[in-house]
């Protein structure tokens, strides 16, 4: 497989040689994208006040996060997600979300706005679409996020629920690796952060696992982001009111039922993930697909072999080995692009020092 995925800048993504489009498949390129978000988001008076971006070796899949200044909320802002490909292992989706203002985690929630789109047919211009949309109901998405974000805060989880929550999330669901398995239990023991809420919350359970998830490769890390969310709905919150803001392609069933048509089970969408994977020649672990464990603090939880049969496309271009200039644990300028040491000082709006001063 190729390196770990890692931090980079707008500048690599936009550089990245684009594929080759067909009758059958249609590019929906980084630069698309990136223009359209910062567009809209212009327009209708967001302003972002960081962006992140990764991406795999020669950026054949990308992903970005812009935390916008909006609201009041002592816990959590609003942020707008993307994942992108070039070389056919997953189609492009998108997502209005939360951040936490005390670790910067992300939160991506199952009942928000999120879209995803294969790469045929006119899905550049539906891309374009599709983000407008979502944006324009970011308001109401982030609402329900903060009402249930309150409702996580007032929630006890006993050791033993926790437990039995977190087994199915890794042992039935398979929605965490043993790394993030090992964050969460080092989260528990040693937080790295201050959260708001009653002891043992819901919410605190949340956001070690939020931390766990940063860990997620660019391909995964929003489905798992959002069925994580949509499996403590289920487990905690089916009873307390939640509005659900309905996502797009509502039809009815001949017994005159709404069904939301992207609103796929839970099952559905892991089977639709694993099915979505390849980028390798061969059956791989799912520990290796979602991020291979890079520590083995979780000895005594030993995963089920699960192996995902990878079907090989011929026209799929090989990772190539050329370094790529970004820093696991850097940042980027949003001014000048250039990455910055961990250490480095960190000024208003993202700016590195010589920036800042300039300004």
């Amino acid at each position: 497989m190729g390196k770990r995925p890692k931090t980079t800048t707008q500048e690599y993504l936009t550089s990245a040689p684009l594929p080759e489009q067909t009758e059958t498949y249609t590019v929906i390129s980084h630069q698309t994208v990136i223009d359209a978000t910062k567009k809209t988001l212009n327009a209708m008076g967001f302003e972002i006040e960081r962006e992140f971006y990764r991406c795999n070796e020669g950026a054949q899949i990308a992903s970005a996060v812009y935390h916008l200044k909006y609201g009041d909320d002592p816990d959590i802002g609003m942020l707008f997600a993307w994942a992108n490909s070039y070389d056919k292992s997953m189609r492009f989706k998108c997502s209005v979300g939360g951040y936490v203002h005390e670790s910067l985690v992300s939160i991506i929630a199952g009942n928000m706005g999120s879209w995803g789109r294969k790469h045929t047919g006119d899905a550049d211009d539906e891309t374009v679409t599709t983000i407008d949309t979502q944006l324009i109901n970011a308001e109401e998405y982030f609402k329900v996020l903060m009402k249930e974000k309150d409702t996580m805060k007032n929630i006890f989880v006993s050791d033993s629920k926790r437990a039995e929550v977190l087994g199915k999330m890794y042992f039935e669901h398979e929605l965490l690796t043993t790394e993030q398995m090992s964050v969460i239990k080092q989260e528990f023991n040693k937080p790295s952060h201050i959260v708001s809420g009653i002891e043992n919350s819901l919410w605190k359970m949340y956001h070690a696992i939020l931390v766990a998830l940063q860990k997620a490769h660019p391909k995964t890390w929003m489905d798992q982001q959002r069925l994580v969310h949509e499996l403590l709905q289920k487990e905690f919150l089916q009873n307390v009111g939640m509005p659900v803001i309905p996502v797009q392609n509502s039809v009815v069933t001949e017994n005159k039922q709404e069904v939301i048509a992207n609103q796929l089970d839970l099952e559905d969408v892991i089977k639709e993930i694993e099915a979505e994977v390849n980028t390798v020649s061969d059956s791989v672990l799912i520990d290796e697909i979602l991020g291979k464990p890079e520590s083995n603090d979780f000895e005594d939880l030993t995963p089920t072999d699960v192996t995902v049969e990878i079907k090989v496309e011929e026209d799929l271009a090989p990772w190539n080995d050329e370094a790529i200039t970004v820093d696991d644990s850097g940042w980027p300028c949003v001014q000048c692009g250039q990455m910055q040491d961990i250490t480095s000082v960190w000024n208003d709006g993202q700016l590195c020092s010589s920036c800042f001063n300039n300004n």
